[in-house]
């Protein structure tokens, strides 16, 4: 019994032995033309990013390679987002923004206004 159990275990690391090697040649590092091409694209990616004919699929894309993960805080005292962006290769970014009013508020009727409107007969100029 322990035999059979000692003997799986070793196919099992010999068989992530084998897709760990297989995982490594696949990602093979640059070769310095590789890394200078990347690089270059680097340099026009704001030309690419706020052309017109740029596709909102392929500006996803983008983003979803670069950034790893954005944290949000709410500081309810201030009515502030608190973001931070968390990009791949370990970078991060801090932003605060003004948090959004609701649709519900940030469209909604003045009193003022509706008092105007409901007004009975009373021409506005």
């Amino acid at each position: 019994m322990l035999e059979q159990r000692w003997n799986d275990k070793l196919e099992a690391l010999e068989r992530l032995q084998g897709e760990l090697d297989a995982h490594r040649e696949a990602s093979a590092p640059l070769s310095p033309a590789e890394t200078e091409a990347i690089l270059a694209l680097g340099n026009d990616f704001a030309a690419v990013w706020n052309d017109p004919a740029c596709p909102m699929v392929l500006r996803k894309k983008i983003a979803r390679t670069l950034i790893n993960e954005i944290v949000v805080d709410l500081d309810e005292a201030a009515q502030a987002l608190q973001m931070v962006i968390h990009w791949h290769g370990g970078c991060h970014t801090s932003l605060t923004l003004p948090k959004p009013r609701s649709g519900t508020v940030a469209h909604k009727t003045t009193l003022e206004d509706l008092e105007v409107i409901t007004q009975d007969g009373t021409t506005l100029w």
